[in-house]
Order: structure tokens, then C-alpha cells, then sequence
């Protein structure tokens, strides 16, 4: 590591906490010359990355990166290994140079090159809004990730995101957890928890059920597949379901899908049929992921759950 280079970066202020990280990781990596050559992500789940230093996702390290070699502070060459990067580190103290004081600490944010959020004049009502529900750091290290991804960050569209933190309150969900985990994955919004209509039982009383949901299913649908989950569902099931929810796109394994164990291999069944393409093509990124949780196996088949019978 390039300890000259750590000090000085070390004392400089960045806002953005996650452009903080995505540069200390790569000053992490630097060796003497001020150059580096980190993968985004490894290969090898033991060797080190600036995806496992920083816990963000590709999609977003990737959109920083960008926006570094556009203000000069790295030069990005490609080889037939990968990425090779020469930092410069007075191109990026010049563009994150301390800000004027101000009374208004909003004004401040504006007028200065050390934020990239481009928050409408009429969100700070939203804003705040948002500080209260999930605490402000939470807040503004999500707008980084909105911004890194360009979804605006207008009035209306933090709106929306507050209403879906709101909506996940009401059904007694951690949502400083939650925002961290959409930090983490690089998510600019949770998903808008639903309630599939209710249905009335055998005596007559109505029952309901919440599940994560972005656009609006049938419920017919949703419940021929919960009804297919329930009848396979393990509790191993569930716990390979839950782990492999925190390492890919929350819109791939959802509750319609069913893992078996079988013999050397892994069994995974769908309600939906739409997951079972994207869920073979995952095969080897599965099992990886799973052999770094002491979960090996040597062959992966996909398949659609069987009808519930009525």
C-alpha cells in the first residue's frame, strides 16, 4: 500500500461517504507508483476485491469509478487481466476542495463541487422526511446510490421512497436495516411491500398475506405459487433462500422458489417458469456463493414446481 498516498487521503473530506470508500479501496490496493489493479469483483471468493473491501455492489463501484476518471482522479487502462488504474490524487483534491462556509447547511450542498446529488429546489420537505425515518447518514449514503445509478432525486420520486419505507414501518420492518442492505446491493429503493387480496377461509373469516412486490401481480397467480412453495418448503429451503436474497438482485430468488438437496447436487424449483432461464444460466455464481457458506455441490438442475392439487 501507498502509505504517502493513505495519509493524505485519509485527511481529505469527500461528503460522498460511498466515493470515500470506493477511493480508499483502490488507495488500499496502490502500490508505490500510485497505480493498482483491483477486479470489481473476484473470481475467487478468497481473494480480495473492491467489491468485498467496500461491501457495495458492482453496479455501483462501476458508476464511481466513472465519475473519477471524469474528473481526472483516475486514468483507466485495459489489459487482456483486467482494469489497470493510475490514481491522482491532486485531480480529486482539486474537485472536492473544502467548501465555503454557510448558514444553511442545504445552501452548502448546492453551491459546492464536493456533492454530485442532484436534489431538486422542492425536495427538502422529502428530504427530511426521509432523515427522520432512517436516520440522515442512511439518507444521504442512499441518495449516493441514487445519484451513482441516475435515478433523479426529485420531489416526487423521494416521495415514493419514503412511502415505501412507510409502508414497510407499518408492517413492523427494521427499516434502518433495510436501508442498509439497499445501501449495500447497491439498490436505489426497497421494494413496496403488498397485500395479496384477502380470501376467506373454511369458517368464513378473511385471511391476508404481505409479500415484496414491485409492480402489481394477480393474485390468483401469487397464490397458485405460494401454494406450490408451502407444500416443498423446508426450513434448509428457506435458509439457502434467505442467503442467496443478500447476494443477488432481490427480483431473482423470491418466495417461488424451493431448494433441494440431492445427493452431490442442488435442486431448484420455480412456481414461476419465467425463473427458471436466469436461474440455470446462474448455475456456476450459485454454487459458488453457496460453497462460500461451506454449502458444496457438484451439479445444479432447474425445474418448475408441480401443481398444488385442490
Amino acid at each position: 500500500m501507498n502509505y504517502s498516498l493513505y495519509h493524505k487521503s485519509m485527511r481529505l473530506f469527500i461528503e460522498a461517504p460511498v466515493l470515500k470508500a470506493i477511493w480508499m479501496a483502490l488507495v488500499y490496493f496502490c502500490n508505490q507508483h500510485g497505480t493498482c489493479w483491483p477486479p470489481i469483483v473476484a473470481r475467487n471468493p478468497e481473494k480480495l476485491s473492491l467489491s468485498s473491501v467496500t461491501g457495495l455492489s458492482p453496479r455501483v463501484i462501476s458508476k464511481w469509478l466513472k465519475h473519477l476518471a471524469e474528473i481526472g482522479a483516475i486514468q483507466r487502462q485495459q489489459n487482456k487481466h483486467g482494469s489497470i488504474y493510475r490514481l491522482n490524487f491532486a485531480a480529486l483534491q482539486e474537485s472536492y476542495a473544502p467548501a465555503p462556509a454557510s448558514d444553511s447547511c442545504e445552501v452548502a450542498r448546492e453551491s459546492t463541487n464536493n456533492s454530485i446529488l442532484p436534489l431538486e429546489t422542492d425536495a427538502g420537505g422529502e428530504v427530511d422526511r426521509l432523515f427522520l425515518l432512517i436516520g440522515e447518514q442512511r439518507a444521504l449514503d442512499l441518495l449516493d446510490v441514487r445519484s451513482a445509478k441516475n435515478v433523479p432525486n426529485t420531489s416526487g420520486s423521494i416521495s415514493a421512497l419514503v412511502d415505501a419505507f412507510e409502508a414497510h414501518v407499518q408492517i413492523g420492518t427494521n427499516v434502518e436495516a433495510l436501508a442498509d442492505k439497499c445501501i449495500r446491493q447497491g439498490w436505489s429503493s426497497p421494494n413496496m411491500p403488498r397485500i395479496v387480496p384477502p380470501h376467506r377461509n373454511a369458517a368464513g373469516s378473511v385471511a391476508g398475506r404481505t409479500i415484496g412486490s414491485k409492480a402489481p401481480v394477480k393474485s390468483n397467480r401469487i397464490g397458485q405459487y405460494l401454494a406450490r412453495v408451502e407444500l416443498h418448503d423446508t426450513e434448509w429451503s428457506r435458509e439457502v433462500r434467505e442467503y442467496l436474497q443478500t447476494q443477488f438482485p432481490k427480483n431473482v430468488t423470491d418466495l417461488t422458489v424451493v431448494f433441494q438437496q440431492a445427493d452431490l447436487g442442488l435442486k431448484i424449483l420455480c412456481a414461476s417458469p419465467v425463473q427458471c432461464s436466469w436461474l440455470q444460466s446462474a448455475d456456476l455464481d450459485i454454487r459458488r456463493v453457496l460453497a462460500a457458506e461451506g454449502k458444496n455441490f457438484d451439479w445444479l438442475t432447474v425445474d418448475v414446481l408441480p401443481a398444488a392439487k385442490r
